[in-house]
């Protein structure tokens, strides 16, 4: 996946170090994303969430990404949850409200707008979503983490010329992304925003 060089150029600010450091990570996600599927498949005791509390087969799919990312603990821990969200996932997060993962039981690390028809208006409707790829309808102006609603309790950074900005709960000190959906790879974007921003 390759960014758009105006997204690239504001998360780098032009800095050539950084943008072969983004592209780089970019490309280690492909490896990762092309070999998730060779984990077995995950086996539930139950589909209560989140799901990954469930999984009888643990140990064995935990073995295996520890094979394939050689040991980076954070690489297995993604694997193991990538791989229950491909299995299990998409079914269990459809009507999910919650402030975490049906999947993972984390919070969500971004906010995604996505445009909703209503008849005559049309707006944007937020959703979660998690480094797994679970996504489910969130709220506008709410921390995940300690449940804050007050618009005036979060600090906002834009980031120059793209549709990307943070969100820093005033109360309990929680960062999330915010962006627009745009027609690219969105998981492997959320989780570069992890990377930089969490």
């Amino acid at each position: 996946m390759t960014l758009p060089d105006r997204l690239l150029n504001s998360l780098c600010g032009g800095d050539s170090e950084c943008i072969e450091r983004v592209l780089s990570f970019l490309s280690y996600l492909d490896k990762l994303e092309h070999r998730v599927k060779e984990l077995p498949k995950p086996e539930l005791k139950s589909h209560t969430p989140p799901l990954i509390k469930q999984v009888k087969n643990l140990d064995a799919l935990e073995s295996e990404a520890r094979r394939i990312a050689d040991g980076d603990e954070d690489a297995i821990i993604y694997l193991v949850r990538r791989r229950v969200f491909l299995e299990h996932g998409r079914n269990i997060q459809r009507g999910w409200r919650d402030a975490t993962c049906p999947v993972c039981g984390l919070f969500p690390t971004l906010i995604l707008y996505k445009q909703s028809e209503t008849g005559l208006f049309s707006g944007h409707t937020p959703y979660y979503r998690c480094v797994c790829g679970a996504e489910w309808l969130g709220w506008d102006w709410r921390c995940p983490r300690c449940g804050e609603d007050s618009r005036e309790m979060f600090e906002n950074f834009v980031l120059a010329s793209s549709s990307l900005e943070t969100r820093r709960c005033g109360r309990c000190g929680y960062v999330t992304p915010v962006m627009e959906y745009k027609p690219l790879d969105i998981h492997k974007l959320h989780l570069l925003l992890v990377l930089l921003f969490l």
